[in-house]
């Protein structure tokens, strides 16, 4: 089956959800709830976020693939997969920057690290945390304390750049 005869069998599906919605609840569809969902779905079939290469680098081995999104932009000539089954979640470095970045499950209830409880919104171990690598010798440790933490792949990666370009590099 071709990715648009997918698209449009969906769309479908969508469509028949919010009749049915409509019917059996009397539910306004302009809700802000259900609207918001309906657009992101279709936003998805519009433009469907690419999936990693699941035979790429140690994560793939390390971590159940299938529910962890690593962006592609992690898996490019300055960031090398470092991950390993012992930790938490996949790992990425770069020496260069001297920073690691901790990819965490796409679900915050499988986050081993998930703070959730905690008074504070600094507290909280999303999706993505930076970290500084510290070299000592001929090897490279992380610091404990989080750069940057976000639930967006794009602000990630928006904060990498701006952190390179800081550094001037």
């Amino acid at each position: 089956m071709e990715y648009e005869d997918i698209k449009n069998a969906m769309t479908d599906k969508i469509n028949e959800i919010l009749v049915l919605a409509r019917q059996a609840y009397d539910y306004d569809v302009t809700q802000p709830l259900l609207f918001n969902a309906v657009r992101r779905l279709l936003q998805e079939l519009e433009n469907p976020r690419p999936m990693p290469p699941k035979t790429h680098g140690l994560y793939a081995k390390e971590f159940d693939a299938d529910r962890i999104f690593v962006p592609q932009f992690l898996f490019g000539n300055l960031w090398e997969d470092v991950s390993w089954h012992n930790d938490v979640c996949p790992r990425f470095q770069c020496t260069a920057h001297m920073l690691a970045v901790w990819v965490d499950f796409d679900n915050p209830a499988e986050r081993e690290l998930n703070c959730m409880d905690g008074p504070y919104e600094e507290n909280v171990w999303k999706k993505y945390n930076v970290v500084k690598l510290i070299q000592d010798e001929d090897e490279y440790m992380l610091d404990s304390d989080t750069l940057f933490s976000t639930e967006d792949a794009n602000e990630l990666q928006k904060w990498l750049i701006n952190y390179a370009i800081e550094k001037g590099e």
